[in-house]
């Protein structure tokens, strides 16, 4: 059974090498893991990035959804100028 001043010992050596694996992760990521203020700003970054993203792809379902909608009047009336063509 390990003492207290191993035990100690042991979880302050995992957790340093858990934390250089975080950084190196990060740096993998192109994260600037030693500037705090480039890391806060790459982070502001993707957050907008992000939101660009979504905001353009309900744009363009609703450029879709619009499209499906004058497609269809369209036919419609072509049907109906058509239809009283004949008679």
């Amino acid at each position: 059974m390990m003492d207290e001043r191993r035990l100690r010992e042991v979880i302050r050596e995992e957790l340093a090498a858990a934390a250089d694996r975080q950084k190196l992760f990060l740096r993998g990521l192109g994260i600037d893991v030693d500037n705090p203020r480039e890391q806060i700003a790459d982070q502001i970054h993707l957050r907008r990035w992000r939101k660009v993203v979504d905001s353009s792809g309900m744009r363009a379902i609703g450029a879709v959804v619009v499209l499906i909608v004058t497609g269809a009047a369209g036919t419609l009336w072509v049907s109906f100028v058509n239809l009283l063509n004949r008679h």
